[in-house]
């Protein structure tokens, strides 16, 4: 796995089983310490192109943040049956297709993650990964 350019608030986690490939992405900086949005640029060092490829987030830009959806509301203190549900709808992670380029060998993705935020690419092979 590689990185492109120095990222000082992002880190970064592969974890591999099986056919799956799963790169964790985190964008977090201690309190009162500059933050912002980040473009990751990753080269995964593969010779085959995933069968598919999907992005999962957590962030304030409304993916899994049942947190903004409830002050929203207001913040109550007491909720309905259907803002309960509407809560737990809105903290569940989403999937959605990430595009990956596959050249010489290598794998590359572009991700953008906003602050105090995490991203999961899965990626998923025709054979062990």
């Amino acid at each position: 796995l590689t990185i492109e350019r120095d990222h000082p608030t992002v880190d970064a986690w592969v974890v591999r089983e099986g056919r799956e490939v799963t790169v964790i992405l985190c964008n977090f900086a201690l309190p009162r310490h500059e933050i912002a949005e980040e473009t990751v640029q990753l080269w995964l060092d593969r010779k085959a192109a995933p069968l598919s490829a999907e992005s999962r987030r957590f962030d304030d830009a409304g993916s899994a943040n049942a947190k903004a959806l409830r002050q929203e509301m207001g913040a109550p203190d007491y909720l309905s049956t259907e803002r309960i549900v509407a809560l737990e709808t809105a903290s569940k992670m989403c999937s959605a297709a990430q595009r990956i380029f596959h050249q010489s060998g290598w794998l590359v993705c572009v991700v953008r993650i906003q602050p105090l935020g995490v991203a999961a690419i899965q990626l998923e092979f025709a054979s062990g990964a």
